[in-house]
This record gives C-alpha cells, structure tokens and sequence, in this order.
C-alpha cells in the first residue's frame, strides 16, 4: 500500500479524534465518555462501509437486541474445498431458518474474484470504447485530407512548374498533416492531463498510487494507431498528387 494512501488516513484519523476529545456519546439515555478512537473497519467483505463503530461495556448493551452480528473465520486447508463447504451452510442455515434471520457470506476469494471481475469489466469497455472512438477520429481527419488532396492537386502542380522541389512539396504535406492531427491531439493531451490526476486520486484511495505504467501502455496505444493513420495519410496524400 502507497505511503500516500498512509499518510491520508492517518492526517483524516487524527483530525476527526481531535473533534472527539473530551467528548461523549448518549446512547440509550446513558452519557459514554469518548476514550479512545481507532480508524479501521470489522468488516471484510465487498460492501464494508463502516460508518461509526462504539464499543460499550457488556452491561450497557445487555438489554439491547442485535440487529447485525459480523463474524470473521480463518481456516486452514484448501481454499476452495473449504469456501465450498461454508456456502454449503449458510445455504442450508437460510433455508431452515426464520424470516427475521438471514447469513450473509464472503470469502477472500469469492471477494477477490468479484472485485476483479469489475474492474475488467470497466477496463474493458473503457478501452473498447476508446479505441472506438479513437480510430474514428483519426480515419475522419485521413479521409478529409485525402479529400481536399484531389482539390489542391492544380495548386501543387502549379508551384511545380513555378521551381519548387518535390522535397520542398513534401514538406509542406507533411507539415499540413501534422498540425491537422495535432490540433485535436494536443486538446486530447491537455484534457488528459487533468482527468489523471482526479483519476490518481481515486487510485490513490482504493490502495494504489502508481499510474505510470498503465498511462504509457495508452500513450504507446495512441501513438500506434494515431501514428499510422497519419503515415497513411500522408502517403496517401503525395500518391494522389503524384498521378
């Protein structure tokens, strides 16, 4: 875990035990002095969003009914053998018990399997969708340049006959192409800029902090399929004036 994520829950911890100190809590008409104060959860499943917990004397609570009981279990052995086994009974426990009682069950793998199959699921359309759209937009800028190629054949052949290099020709396709894909590549860039860092953020507070890798993986993504649009663009640009 990132020290940043460390260091944010220990500064949040701290200052919300500042505002307990010399502070009480009523609970069932009784004033509680506030003597202690831990950030932390008993929870271990996917929904553990633990707002408040207190802990009270056992005489303070006799009288009180239950509405959740948590239970943590370790097991030695096979994990999948064994988390079978537990879903067993609380399938059998559900089925022979009253309306007013029901068991809620999750293991560290059925937990880790189904965080994993949400975040694939998001990455996946997230990329689906953005090399979508990416291709898109680069195949329209190469068939509207390849479009006005056609139109601006005259002017090229003319500025052939008046001296200038087919080099010289070259250069002023290529520098033409390039700042017509640029221009909605830098606004591209500059909004990502931005959406990073609000994305570390919430990477940062799920447990992680390093964003690096995956944003050169889409950088060279985007450089791949950006850059060969362009290329072809461009080639296909000086065959069109060259016929």
């Amino acid at each position: 875990m990132a020290k940043n994520l460390v260091q944010m829950i220990t500064e949040f911890s701290n200052q919300f035990y500042a505002t307990l100190v010399n502070k009480s809590i009523k609970i069932n008409h009784k004033e509680y002095p506030l003597s202690g104060f831990q950030f932390m959860s008993v929870r271990t499943d996917t929904s553990a969003r633990d707002t408040m917990i207190v802990v009270l004397p056992d005489q303070a609570v006799s009288e009180m009914e239950p509405s959740r009981i948590s239970l943590n279990i370790q097991y030695e052995g096979e994990a999948n053998k064994a988390d079978q086994e537990l879903y067993n009974l609380i399938e059998t426990y559900n089925k022979n018990a009253d309306k007013n009682t029901y068991l809620l069950g999750m293991t560290k793998t059925l937990a880790y399997e189904d965080a994993t199959g949400t975040s694939t699921m998001i990455v996946y359309i997230g990329i689906y969708l953005g090399i979508i759209f990416l291709i898109s937009s680069a195949a329209i800028l190469a068939l509207q340049q390849l479009s006005e190629a056609s139109d601006n054949k005259a002017r090229y052949d003319l500025l052939k006959k008046i001296g200038v290099t087919q080099k010289e020709v070259n250069q002023s396709i290529f520098k033409q192409i390039f700042i017509y894909f640029m221009m909605p590549l830098s606004l591209a860039i500059i909004h990502s800029i931005f959406g990073i860092k609000v994305v570390n953020r919430a990477i940062v507070s799920a447990g992680e902090s390093n964003v690096f890798f995956p944003s050169l993986l889409t950088a060279g993504v985007i450089i791949v399929v950006y850059g060969g649009y362009f290329l072809a663009t461009y080639s296909g640009y000086k065959s069109i004036l060259k016929k």
